[in-house]
């Protein structure tokens, strides 16, 4: 029980920190872009690569620390705290990923023939 707890209040801080873009801290912006791009990395490294979880979730908290690393690149002065949250994110976001993907699918399809494309999402109960 306490560990489904635990997961729960871990999707529940990964949804929270997707809200995270409109805040005014840009630390939380950061946490919450990088753990978005974490769970999106973990999941398709899980679909795409036979990696086990510990190269699986580092290789997804290394790619999606890219875009903060650019964006920390392309400011006049580099901030470490910013750098640290968007790793923390990173890392966080591809943890949750490693945790949920088993019970939750999202997926991408594109039709040509009907000119139309589709998100799925999918629970397993």
């Amino acid at each position: 029980m306490l560990n489904r707890l635990i997961k729960f209040v871990a999707v529940m801080v990964l949804v929270v920190s997707g809200h995270a873009v409109a805040a005014d801290n840009t630390s939380l912006q950061h946490f919450g872009v990088s753990a978005t791009l974490g769970y999106i990395s973990e999941s398709f490294l899980q679909q795409n690569t036979q990696w086990e979880v510990p190269e699986r979730v580092y290789a997804a908290a290394a790619l999606a620390s890219i875009p903060g690393l650019v964006s920390e690149l392309s400011d006049p002065v580099f901030d470490t705290e910013d750098m640290a949250f968007n790793v923390a994110g990173a890392l966080f976001g591809a943890w949750v990923g490693q945790h949920f993907n088993k019970y939750v699918f999202v997926g991408f399809e594109r039709d040509d023939d009907m000119n139309a494309s589709a998100i799925g999402f999918k629970l397993k109960f």
